[in-house]
Order: structure tokens, then C-alpha cells, then sequence
């Protein structure tokens, strides 16, 4: 007993110690004028990145895991936790420390942070890029020795997609804190000094990503645009038309990416059509309604040779995302828009208020994804039918509208969709809405990786 409370102790001080010195580190220094978004004096140290041309767009995919943010309905916490592909269904604390509670924000620094870019480099650690509950201050996880670092602040109303380039996170944002600048919505956050940057033209933007040295973003006047890295030289590029609108949530400017020098835009974004008498368009205020789910076509241009003008790749799709220049997608499947099946599961799992209820399954997609191959010009049915959505359906007050595909590698696609088919025992205890799950392009095989309901968080020392 009194060797295990010797090991706690000495484990205790050499963290303590682990913390005093990181303190020192750049970026650690949470009292500077920096942290504001427009300082970062500092001298600048050498970018171990400075030669490395790989653009990292990866939110939670880290080689033989994945990271995500878990909530604990005990604690009301939420905590950076990881899953190993080989181990499903185990979640772990991404924090290190064997002291810690990880139910306070004050004393675990990986409390109420949420994971926003990932950089794993060959036969390295990946290093998980944060940011905070309030989404305008940046951090980074060190998952090899466990240290925690405080990169800044930025004038954004939080992180939507972040990209990682040559030492700098480059942010896009559904809005802007600045008073006098509302409209700002892209940025950049230099990892090593802590200077913030900004795209500030005046009007709306959405930032497709970096290609060839520069940025690339669409305005809400549907002008294609880029700009060098530090956000001059801008240029126009391709103008979409003003015709184009979208009536997502929140967003006043077209979806798309680029992506090995191909960028995917949508045009004609439009609700679905209903159908008089069918079962699931119809239903309303039960938790699935078509009001805010959009589809769209989406359409392809070259960067490299954008006076070829744009060509159509598929229509009615519902949720896309790009990997090594190809596009995946799914589509809005009118002959599937049937119920599938019906079960009953405890709402609320593992709390003082869980109770039975009812829940539905529908296979809006078929559960089934395409790829759009750039080289080839064609498009292929990558998985068929595989027994879950791929996305799911916009429920009210829920946040399981924001669920679809998280990353794309060359092996697997990381997804949250409802499941519609073989409901065993088991699932049938719990909302079939999977948070997380993996699916395998070679064998379209696929599993769930983090259910929805509370599982027990392990410690990993």
C-alpha cells in the first residue's frame, strides 16, 4: 500500500515538473497580448514543416485511432478521448496524467476541448489541434509526451474546418467576433508565434482549402477566389453566378472543396421533393423532417486549367467530401424513403433519467456511397446497401444533424449514420444513431466504432 502511494506521489511531481517547464515553451503563456489574434512579437523559432507540402485536413483520423470529443453524462464534461480501430466500442482519456479527474476544466487541460486538425507525419505521434468550448481559442495535443500547449486566440466565432499548413492553422468560421469587421470569417493562427491573420474583403467567405501555395474560398456573392498565405494577392477565379444560393442553417455561401487542384461546388441547392402519402417525408415534429435537409449537384473545375470551365459530377447528392482529388458522395434515395424497421431502446443510458422509448429507422440513402474519380471522369458505386445510412436526417434539437462523413483515407471512411437493418438484441437497447463508425473501402465491410449511449472512459498510462 505504501509502495503504490510512493509511485502516485513520484508520478505527481515528475508531471508537476512537466508542466513548469512547458510553461516555458512558446505558445504556453496564456497572459500575453498575442493571445488577442494580433500580436506574436516573438522570434520566430525554425518551422520543422517548412519543407513538408502535405496539406493536413484530417478532424479525428490518426493512423490506428480515432479522437473525438466524449461527452460524460455524470460529470456534464466533455473530455478529448480516443478510440483504437482494433478495439471498438473502448474509449480511452486522451490526457495523461494519472492524477487527474478529468471532470474540471480548471485542473484537466483536456476538458471541454474539442478536436479541430490532426498532423501525423511518417513514423511520428499525431499532434490533435484543439480548441476550446467557445471555439476562439487554440490548442495543441502532444499525444507522444503528453503535453498540452495554449497556442492563442482567434477573432472567429470557433473553428468549422481547419487545415494545418507549413506551421500555420488556417480556420474557417460560420462567424466573426470582430465588431467592426463582422464579416470576417477566415483566418490563419502561426503555431510557433502565435500571430493571427485574417481574410478581411468586406463580405462573406467560405474557405475551400490550399492548393499550389495559396487559398482558396468561395465569397457570398459566389466569386471563386484565392490568395497568397498571408492573405493578399487576391485574385477572382471563377465567378459560380449570383443566381446560386443555399438555405442551409447558418451559411451564406456555397459548399465545396479543393483538393489535388480539383475544386467541387454545388449549384441548384434545393429541399427534396415529397411525395404525397410517403411515410417518412411526411412525418413531422417526431424528430425527422425534411425542413432543413438540402441536396445539391455538385460540379468540378480545374485549378490548373479553370478557363475548361466547369463540368457536372453528380445530382441530387446529399453529403459530400473530397479525398486525393476524388469526390465522395451520397444521394437522396426516393425508393428507399420507406420505415425499415421499429425498436424500442433507453433514452438517456447510463442517468438518473433514462427511460424506454420508441425509435424508427429509414434508409434515406440507400446506404449507399459513390466516388467521383477525377482522372477518369467517371463515377462509381464504392458500397451498396450496407445496412446504415451514411448521414443522418435533420432531427429537431438534436445535434445529430451535424453527423455524416468525418474523414476520408485511402483505406476507410469515418461516418455517423443511423442504422437501418439488422437491429439485433443488443442495439435494440440503445438509439440506433451510431456516433462514429468505420467503414472499409477494399471489402465495404463496416462496424461502429462509438455508439451514442455513455460508455465507461478508460485511463492509458
Amino acid at each position: 500500500m505504501n509502495h503504490a502511494r510512493h509511485v502516485c506521489l513520484l508520478l505527481a511531481v515528475l508531471f508537476m515538473l512537466t508542466a513548469i517547464f512547458t510553461a516555458c515553451e512558446p505558445g504556453t503563456d496564456p497572459g500575453t497580448d498575442s493571445d488577442s489574434g494580433t500580436g506574436g512579437d516573438k522570434e520566430k523559432a525554425p518551422d520543422p514543416y517548412a519543407d513538408d507540402d502535405t496539406v493536413y485536413h484530417s478532424k479525428c483520423f490518426a493512423g490506428d485511432c480515432v479522437y473525438y470529443s466524449s461527452f460524460d453524462p455524470f460529470s456534464g464534461y466533455s473530455n478529448l478521448t480516443f478510440t483504437l480501430l482494433d478495439y471498438p466500442g473502448e474509449t480511452y482519456f486522451a490526457c495523461q496524467d494519472p492524477t487527474c479527474y478529468h471532470n474540471i476544466a480548471a485542473e484537466c487541460p483536456l476538458s471541454e476541448v474539442y478536436p479541430r486538425c490532426i498532423v501525423q507525419r511518417e513514423g511520428e505521434l499525431p499532434i490533435v489541434y484543439l480548441t476550446s468550448h467557445r471555439g476562439d481559442t487554440l490548442y495543441s495535443f502532444d499525444s507522444k509526451t503528453g503535453a498540452t500547449k495554449r497556442i492563442g486566440r482567434i477573432e472567429l466565432k470557433g473553428a468549422t474546418e481547419v487545415w494545418f499548413y507549413r506551421g500555420k492553422l488556417y480556420i474557417w468560421s460560420s462567424g466573426s467576433n470582430f465588431i467592426d469587421r463582422p464579416f470576417i470569417q477566415i483566418g490563419s493562427l502561426d503555431t510557433v508565434t502565435r500571430k493571427a491573420e485574417y481574410l478581411d474583403i468586406g463580405i462573406r467567405a467560405r474557405m475551400f482549402g490550399i492548393w499550389n501555395e495559396r487559398v482558396w474560398y468561395i465569397t457570398d456573392r459566389n466569386m471563386i477566389c484565392s490568395c497568397a498565405l498571408d492573405f493578399s494577392d487576391i485574385r477572382e477565379e471563377y465567378d459560380v453566378g449570383i443566381d446560386e444560393t443555399t438555405y442551409r442553417t447558418n451559411e451564406y455561401t456555397l459548399e465545396g472543396y479543393i483538393d489535388e487542384g480539383m475544386i467541387y461546388f454545388e449549384r441548384n441547392v434545393r429541399v427534396p421533393e415529397k411525395f404525397e402519402g410517403d411515410a417518412y417525408i411526411n412525418t413531422e415534429r417526431e424528430g425527422y423532417t425534411l425542413e432543413f435537409t438540402m441536396i445539391s449537384d455538385i460540379y468540378v473545375l480545374d485549378a490548373d486549367d479553370i478557363g475548361a470551365g466547369e463540368r457536372l459530377v453528380a445530382e441530387g447528392v446529399r453529403i459530400f467530401k473530397t479525398h486525393s482529388g476524388d469526390l465522395y458522395y451520397t444521394k437522396m434515395d426516393y425508393d428507399h424513403y420507406v420505415e425499415s424497421e421499429a425498436y424500442t431502446y433507453t433514452k438517456n443510458k447510463g442517468t438518473s433519467f433514462e427511460s424506454e422509448a420508441e425509435g424508427k429507422t429509414y434508409r434515406f440513402d440507400g446506404g449507399t456511397l459513390y466516388r467521383y474519380d477525377h482522372e477518369s471522369g467517371k463515377n462509381m458505386t464504392v458500397c451498396e446497401d450496407i445496412g446504415t445510412n451514411l448521414s443522418v436526417e435533420s432531427s429537431d434539437n438534436s445535434y445529430y444533424t451535424s453527423l455524416g462523413i468525418f474523414d476520408i483515407t485511402d483505406d476507410y471512411v469515418i461516418f455517423g449514420g443511423r442504422q437501418y437493418r439488422d437491429l439485433d438484441d443488443e442495439l435494440k437497447d440503445r438509439d440506433c444513431c451510431n456516433y462514429m463508425c468505420i467503414l472499409d473501402l477494399k471489402t465495404s465491410e463496416w462496424h461502429v466504432l462509438v455508439p451514442t449511449n455513455y460508455i465507461p472512459l478508460q485511463e492509458v498510462f
